[in-house]
């Protein structure tokens, strides 16, 4: 995370300012043999007493100031935010907005507050003093990014690309060009533009920032995990596949190597490789993969995680795609039960396990079954309060699909076409998605004689579906559901 303004922490005693209160003789024993521990208790002592006798004025600044400068620098967060959240108050009131001391205690307030996961707080704060600071001042990057930070931990992806962009053209134009920091506001603008379903646009920025981490750290350098994880992940949502795997192994090997590496981000490591390799036909190392995931959810992750749920609903659509229906419906259930017992009412995760449940009962031919499952998906993901317009094309697809299966082609084919307007707004033109839509809407016309309209519409590069259609029975292609949710990012990826 960045920090702001290096964090404006001092390597000596806090500064005095004439007319305040004195920082009691007591302070400086403790703070010279470093019992900085101590020496926040006397100052914490000295402020109640100050405040009490001097209310009216910034007299008692200092102590407050002091005060959440060294509780900071023992880790004291709740302290340090507690003496800041004072500051500001006396700052605010007693003092004229351009005054310095304003701005210390507003940063050393936020610093507390996006150390606490206060995002609520610090973003009219970060808003604050952004509109303070000339447009110069060389710590407006520094805020922009943080601001991004803050309103992508409120799920505002919007807002959050917006000041995510005013920082990475801040970093671009000045001293830190190249630097740590430009290259973590680009990783996170990829992420934020990934929220937003607009990988295409994210990709461009997921390889500066790889690229400026090359520049920066040796090879094999466990920073570069993140950003091998990040376009690996964005390059999975474009369909390209291959070149998924290539930059996910990268990642692998660096956590592997690594004895301190975080054990649940190496499983996530493990559930997005798994996908790339799954997508590729590579269904027995996907199986591997998502049970090495597995293995370390379940030793560190409480019952009925989401993580858990999840990765049962990778293996199962795993198992599925090898034949292993019995194997893949178990997994499924399993997934199910852990998402309905521990998710709450509304979730998408819900959708998504019973999206699973209808796909392997339909491919195992128990279609009438799997039908009403599949109307209850589409119900839930249209009604969801933040509605995904990929998933929704899904929902439409796997219905439409297994209507198909059943020979109700009338009613299958406005909801393959509603299927197929929504991925081509949602989805790039060449991504494999579209495609099978096209294949599926193709077989459908086809089952209905309708071989002119098929020649008429089917697109070139829709995977074959261009060809003659009307000289032989076209081979039925499904989508067997939708393969596990898709990855997120808890937040900015640092």
């Amino acid at each position: 995370m960045i920090w702001l303004a290096g964090l404006l922490a001092v390597a000596t005693a806090p500064p005095q300012t004439p007319g305040r209160a004195e920082l009691p003789p007591e302070f400086f024993p403790a703070y010279e043999r470093k019992d900085l521990t101590t020496a926040v208790g006397i100052l914490e002592k000295a402020a109640a007493v100050c405040v009490a006798n001097r209310p009216a004025n910034d007299h008692c600044l200092d102590l407050m100031l002091g005060g959440a400068n060294i509780a900071w620098r023992i880790g004291d967060i709740e302290r340090s935010e507690k003496f800041a959240r004072a500051a500001v108050e006396i700052a605010n009131r007693t003092l004229p907005v351009s005054h310095k001391d304003r701005g210390v205690a507003a940063d050393y307030f936020l610093r507390a507050l996006i150390a606490g996961n206060k995002d609520a707080e610090a973003v009219p704060l970060l808003r604050a003093v952004i509109a303070t600071r000339p447009p110069e001042h060389p710590s407006l990057a520094t805020l922009n990014a943080q601001l991004g930070q803050s309103l992508f931990a409120l799920s505002q992806y919007a807002e959050a690309e917006a000041a995510l962009r005013r920082a990475a053209a801040l970093f671009e134009k000045g001293a830190d060009a190249g630097k740590f920091d430009h290259a973590l506001v680009l990783t996170d603008l990829a992420v934020a533009l990934r929220e937003q379903d607009r990988d295409h646009e994210a990709e461009p920025f997921a390889r500066r920032a790889l690229a400026l981490y090359e520049a920066l750290v040796p090879l094999g350098d466990p920073r570069l995990v993140p950003r091998y994880r990040v376009l690996g992940l964005i390059l999975n949502e474009l369909g390209r596949y291959a070149e998924a795997e290539q930059v996910l192994v990268k990642a692998v090997m660096l956590v592997e190597a690594d004895p301190n590496a975080d054990k649940m981000g190496q499983s996530t490591l493990y559930t997005s490789l798994a996908f790339s390799v799954d997508q590729q036909g590579q269904v027995d190392k996907g199986e591997a993969l998502i049970r090495k995931a597995l293995a370390i959810q379940e030793a560190v992750l409480p019952p009925g995680h989401r993580l858990i749920a999840e990765n049962y609903s990778n293996l199962g659509w795993n198992l599925q795609s090898q034949g292993n229906y019995a194997g893949a419906e178990a997994a499924i259930r399993t997934s199910l039960r852990l998402r309905e017992a521990h998710m709450k009412p509304g979730d998408p995760g819900i959708a998504a396990g019973y999206e699973a449940l209808a796909s392997i009962l339909s491919s195992q031919g128990r279609r009438e079954e799997a039908d009403p499952i599949y109307r209850r998906v589409l119900a839930l993901r249209e009604t969801a309060n933040r509605p995904v317009l990929r998933d929704i094309a899904f929902a439409f697809s796997n219905l439409a699909t297994n209507l198909n299966e059943m020979n109700r082609y009338e009613e299958a084919e406005p909801l393959l076409r509603k299927a197929l307007a929504i991925a081509e707004r949602t989805f790039g033109p060449d991504h494999p998605e579209i495609s099978i839509i096209y294949e599926n809407l193709a077989d459908n016309l086809s089952w209905q004689q309708r071989f002119t309209r098929i020649r008429t519409f089917a697109p070139q590069g829709a995977g074959g579906a261009a060809k003659d259609l009307a000289s032989h029975a076209p081979a039925r292609r499904r989508r067997d559901g939708h393969a596990g949710p898709k990855p997120r990012i808890a937040g900015p990826h640092r």
